[in-house]
Formats: C-alpha cells, structure tokens, sequence
C-alpha cells in the first residue's frame, strides 16, 4: 500500500507531464508563472518536473501535476508583449489634462517600451490627498521589466519635476498633548 501511494504520485506526474508537453502552454525560454510560486524563466520541462530560473538565479523545480493543476501566466504567449500599469500619484489641485499629457510625454521619450501598440495614460480617481493615473504601456522583453520600470519612474519624476508637478505624498499629521501632572 505504501509503494502504491508512492508511485501513484509520480504516475501523476507522468501524465502532467504528457498533458503539459501535448497542451503547450508554456517553451523553454518562456517567462512564466505558476499559481503562487515566483515568475522566472523557463529552463527544462521533462516527464516529472518543470523547471525555472526565477529573478534571483535559483532554480525552482515545480512537479508537473502541480503546474497542470494551477493558473500559469505566460508572458511571452501568444507574443512577448506585454502591458504594464504602474500608478501614478499627483496632488488633485493640477489639472487633468496637463498631467495626462505630461505623464504620456514621459512614456514617449523611454526608449524600452514599444511606441506601437502605443501608450496611454488614465484618470483612475481622486480623493483628499491624490489624483490617481494609470500610466499603461506595453514592452517586449519580460526579463528587463524592473530596468523599464525604472526608466519609466524616472522619466516620470523629471518631466513632473519639470513641469513643476510634485508627486503627492500621503502625509500623517501626530499631535503630542501633555496632560497636567
């Protein structure tokens, strides 16, 4: 009984794997990520596991029966594009359509995102403290996205700098009374 329950598990990997290697969703090469373990690249599929080398160079082998079971998002299926939408925060007091086109200057001069499908910017919300805008533009190469990031936060912080728009800043205030003694 205890050689069955052992070998039925690697059985089911078998059939994941076969699953995994008849499907396709994910090619060595691909930058992938499966249900909770952390994105990487992908390394080696074989019969039993899936293996990938995440952003810290380590390797994780994932058991194929997992993967088969859980959510996978490719980020280089169908293509290598891919959206991202980091949030910006502004004071409410600028105006909308000043910022806007601030912000979409600042994606316009990054040279690590793609120019076609173009980038955009959107209102997302304001409340007491901040202005809310989505800053979304597509890039290719999912192995640099925290280098574009970068380079986006950064072109953002010198076209607002020069546009004279500060970020806004949740701020706390603390106030301190001294009871009579």
């Amino acid at each position: 009984m205890i050689v069955g329950l052992a070998i039925q598990i690697n059985i089911s990997n078998v059939f994941s794997g076969i699953v995994i290697n008849l499907e396709r969703p994910f090619r060595i090469g691909d930058w992938i990520k499966i249900g909770q373990f952390e994105e990487g690249e992908i390394m080696d599929i074989n019969w039993r596991a899936t293996r990938i080398k995440n952003r810290a160079q380590c390797t994780i082998s994932i058991p194929n029966s997992i993967a088969s079971e859980s959510v996978i998002l490719n980020f280089y299926y169908p293509d290598e594009v891919y959206w991202l939408w980091p949030t910006v925060y502004v004071h409410p007091r600028h105006s909308p359509v000043r910022v806007k086109k601030v912000l979409l200057d600042a994606l316009l001069s990054a040279d690590l995102i793609l120019k076609e499908p173009a980038p955009y910017v959107l209102l997302t919300g304001i409340n007491e403290w901040a202005a809310s805008y989505w800053v979304a533009f597509a890039a290719d190469n999912y192995a640099n996205k925290f280098l574009i990031l970068e380079d986006i936060w950064t072109r953002v912080w010198f076209h607002l700098n020069r546009a004279n728009i500060a970020p806004a800043v949740i701020r706390q205030e603390i106030h301190v009374f001294k009871g009579e003694k």
